[in-house]
């Protein structure tokens, strides 16, 4: 729950528009990818081995 709130915080860098926002997006992807990749991580992944 933790994981996905901060994910959605950080979705509006990712879809951002205006001026300064072509060095902001790639950084909101990069996040909110990150966190929801260790989102199934701990999810599935570690639970499983």
């Amino acid at each position: 729950m933790t994981s996905l709130a901060t994910s959605l915080g950080a979705l509006p860098i990712a879809l951002s528009l205006g001026a300064a926002s072509t060095s902001r997006i790639p950084l909101g992807i990069v996040v909110v990818g990150g966190i929801l990749f260790s989102l199934i991580l701990t999810l599935f992944v570690i639970p499983a081995v």
